[in-house]
């Protein structure tokens, strides 16, 4: 079980490499979902170290940028609220794929 540091220290290591990546991207991929969803997914994710998950699912959703401001940037946004994680995983892929061949025409 993580405790609530190493959740905290992932939340912040998290930030970190957004931070990064939004100042070197040329393309802004954004992967959504509707709230409830994220709430759902992100309270199944912590119910071993927090005990009051929905509370800590909605506290990280709230130090997310929101994401109409996520929209607005992006370059492609993949919806996951109806999908499943392999499903998700193929989209990501046909994205990278499409990108790198739009960056590397030859």
């Amino acid at each position: 079980m993580p405790s609530s540091k190493t959740a905290a220290r992932r939340v912040n290591r998290a930030k970190a490499e957004t931070a990064h990546a939004a100042a070197t991207a040329t393309a802004a991929p954004v992967v959504t979902a509707v709230a409830v969803v994220t709430v759902a997914r992100v309270a199944k994710a912590v119910v071993a170290a927090v005990p009051e998950t929905m509370g800590a699912a909605r506290a990280v959703m709230a130090r997310q940028v929101p994401r109409a401001a996520r929209r607005t940037v992006a370059d492609a946004v993949i919806h996951n609220d109806r999908i499943s994680l392999e499903q998700l995983a193929g989209e990501v892929k046909a994205l990278w794929t499409l990108w790198a061949l739009w960056n590397n025409p030859d």
